[in-house]
């Protein structure tokens, strides 16, 4: 725990790099702690080891240590004054692997028993997270500007934004980015983050920089900050489409979804998937009604469809729908979806 609070401190820093490299390679020093508190019923201990690796987990496929987070909560009793902290983190979990609902109820209770303002502001950014995804953009925004205001964050502030212009106010996203960006030096994860999102905010409204995102992605990937190189590709990749770069934007979606497969990131996956349909939908439309059919069905984890975007898709599953009147759409698994519309843009 000592040494990991040395390194959630060092991730603060300019030495960024050094610090997340070096939590890598703690993994093994941190599974066999974990192993030894849980056989000692150390929950204390437990709690604090697992929200120490929050933040780091949060931007990266960290699928195993989501995994310890999720079964904390069976853990930790409720009257546990680190049932809160176990909450959140659950809740983080829960987003990552694409269960929405669970996401917004842990975060919730999390935040509605006593705690430390460490741990309501990670239940306030896994809740705003998982608002965002569920469609509730004003309350997503709330979440945030409510962290920041507990500890000025530009990540949580950036990240309003980008709920901000997905609710149509595009003025005011900009003043929140303006906002995040106040000071003058920021951990290389916060500036990856702070560009992507004003990027996404702005092609909100067509006006998205792709050198940006080109940059947020550069940053990102020096960092492993796989979740961020994966939500700024998805809008790069968008952008080279709007383009006229058809085989490029196919070229990206492509090792997305392998990158969301790896990740178990399911939430972002049908993200991407969705735009793959809009892609494909000359070339192969019976996947890319497949992949329609099969978001919205698994509506725990495709993030709900607002504004423009709802109204865009909802035309395309019409066109698809008379297009192939009478023509059997197979039911398939998540991972086969995910291989067709794979499959279906190297045509």
């Amino acid at each position: 725990v000592e040494v990991l609070d040395r390194i959630e401190h060092g991730l603060d820093t300019d030495d960024e790099p050094l610090f997340s490299d070096r939590m890598q390679r703690e993994l093994p020093n941190i599974r066999a702690s974990r192993s030894r508190l849980i056989e000692q019923d150390r929950l204390v201990e437990l709690v604090e080891l697992c929200h120490r690796l929050a933040r780091w987990s949060r931007m990266r496929s960290a699928s195993e240590v989501w995994s310890w987070y999720y079964d904390l909560v069976d853990r930790v009793p409720d009257d546990d004054p680190g049932r809160p902290t176990a909450l959140a983190l659950h809740a983080q979990s829960a987003w990552r692997r694409g269960d929405i609902v669970t996401a917004q109820t842990a975060a919730a209770a999390a935040l509605e028993a006593p705690s430390d303002d460490s741990t309501r502001r990670l239940a306030l950014w896994e809740l705003g997270a998982s608002l965002l995804f569920g469609g509730a953009m004003d309350d997503a925004r709330q979440a945030w500007i409510d962290q920041s205001a507990i500890r000025h964050d530009g990540i949580a502030l950036a990240s309003a934004a980008v709920a901000t212009a997905y609710a149509g106010d595009i003025d005011t996203a900009r003043a929140l980015i303006a906002e995040a960006r106040r000071g003058t030096t920021m951990p290389a994860t916060s500036a990856s983050w702070l560009d992507y999102c004003e990027a996404e905010a702005e092609n909100t409204i067509g006006a998205a920089d792709p050198a940006m995102l080109e940059r947020s992605i550069e940053r990102a990937q020096a960092l492993d900050c796989s979740f961020i190189v994966g939500v700024a590709t998805v809008t790069l990749a968008t952008l080279l489409e709007q383009l006229g770069d058809v085989s490029g934007a196919a070229r990206r979606y492509r090792d997305l979804i392998s990158h969301w497969l790896r990740s178990g990131s399911w939430t972002q996956q049908w993200t991407t998937l969705r735009h793959v349909a809009e892609l494909i939908e000359s070339s192969s439309p019976e996947t890319a009604l497949l992949i329609l059919r099969a978001a919205a069905a698994d509506d725990a984890s495709a993030s709900a469809l607002v504004g423009p975007t709802a109204a865009r898709l909802e035309a395309l599953r019409q066109r698809l729908e008379e297009q192939l009147e009478g023509d059997e759409v197979p039911v398939a698994t998540r991972s086969e979806v995910a291989e067709r519309g794979r499959a279906a843009l190297s045509r």
